[in-house]
């Protein structure tokens, strides 16, 4: 049979928690990259450093919310609002609006 609206939104939040990269660290990144030139990092690994901190947060979003909608859905915490919402965001198939919130401009 057909799964229910749980099970799909289950199913989707498992497999994009499985498939989500660690945190970027500066230890992942080419030494060069960071190296210091005159007291100063050079102008790439400023920008890396912003990037990666960027891509950070995104991943701590999308994370968080998505152990804490497998919570939900198994009755540990209260479907909030803001779950609510990524709920029916799995179910037609949309980007969160939370997600969408820390996210690169598309």
């Amino acid at each position: 049979g057909s799964k229910s609206p749980d099970e799909v939104v289950g199913d989707l939040g498992a497999d994009i928690l499985a498939q989500l990269p660690p945190l970027l660290t500066r230890e992942d990144c080419h030494p060069m990259v960071f190296l210091e030139q005159e007291g100063a990092v050079n102008s790439l690994g400023t920008f890396l450093s912003i990037e990666m901190e960027k891509f950070n947060r995104l991943l701590r979003v999308v994370r968080s919310s998505l152990m804490e909608m497998a919570k939900a859905l198994k009755g540990l915490v209260v479907m909030s609002a803001e779950l609510d919402v990524m709920y029916s965001c799995f179910i037609t198939m949309k980007v969160p609006p939370k997600w969408s919130g820390v996210a690169y401009p598309s």
